[in-house]
């Protein structure tokens, strides 16, 4: 796998949302504790990462914040992802951040850079991030 190439910050799309918006959004969408843990543990990763490869860390972080926001209300593969971009377009989101938010889903045929950001965590070893959305969901894998 080709190393992801650092981007500089100031190439990161602008972004007028704030993590008190992500957090906003995920309060909104989601009531469960365990899905939220999980949501915080992603954007740690990202934040963690972003920072170690100099990327944006703010950008990653919300991405990793929000990149299953809609999944209590929409957990199917028709709707999870889908009703989220609809969502974020509609309120003003950046198209780059949701493209990044839709690259997650295998099932979207979107390549993005979460795709890329998510290889290198899970290369670099930081796989105790994983904590599962749902008591009955499996154990890591490997």
């Amino acid at each position: 796998m080709a190393a992801l190439q650092p981007v500089p910050r100031e190439a990161t799309p602008p972004m007028t949302q704030t993590r008190a918006d992500a957090w906003a959004l995920v309060t909104e969408f989601v009531q469960s504790d365990s899905l939220r843990k999980h949501m915080l543990a992603v954007e740690g990763s990202m934040r963690y990462y972003a920072e170690k490869l100099g990327q944006d860390v703010e950008y990653w972080g919300i991405a990793g914040l929000i990149h299953d926001f809609d999944y209590e209300r929409h957990p199917t593969l028709d709707e999870h992802v889908w009703v989220g971009s609809r969502i974020l377009a509609e309120r003003g989101w950046p198209a780059e951040l949701i493209r990044t938010i839709q690259s997650h889903a295998d099932y979207m045929n979107v390549v993005g850079p979460l795709v890329l950001m998510t290889k290198m965590i899970v290369i670099g070893g930081v796989t105790s991030t994983w904590s599962p959305t749902r008591p009955s969901a499996p154990p890591w894998p490997g």
